[in-house]
């Protein structure tokens, strides 16, 4: 919730930052695009959210918000986890989101509650793991 509110928040202000500055040429090109506008806007907000993570975790092993609540992904060996691993764990993100219109996560969760690891569908591809620090 932090990371996403801290992310949030920063693209927010970069995009009304670029808007303020460049905003004839992005009204020129929300009268000529239309409609495809939005999805674009949507994949620039999603790829932001997701690089966020690929990026704090794949360096540090953590990001703000797991750093508040005390705790890191890590590898089978407890090592940093890379940008590899991070990217295949927050890429399947979107999955263990589902179903997004019901509720946020259900599927990571339930997942979280049957394996033995207690990992989500991305952990269990990029063989990560969620521990306390």
């Amino acid at each position: 919730v932090i990371d996403f509110m801290l992310t949030s928040i920063v693209l927010f202000i970069l995009t009304s930052l670029v808007t303020f500055l460049i905003r004839d040429m992005v009204q020129s090109a929300v009268a000529d695009l239309g409609s495809l506008f939005y999805p674009g806007f949507l994949f620039y907000i999603l790829s932001a959210q997701v690089g966020y993570y690929v990026i704090m975790e794949g360096l540090f092993s953590t990001t703000v918000g797991k750093t508040v609540a005390g705790i890191r992904v890590v590898d089978e060996s407890g090592g940093q986890i890379g940008m590899g691993k991070s990217a295949i764990r927050n890429v399947l993100r979107f999955i263990d989101a589902l179903p997004i219109l019901v509720a946020w996560y259900v599927l990571g969760a339930i997942l979280m509650v049957v394996s033995d690891d207690e990992q989500r569908l991305g952990d269990m591809v990029a063989n990560t793991y969620v521990v306390k620090e």
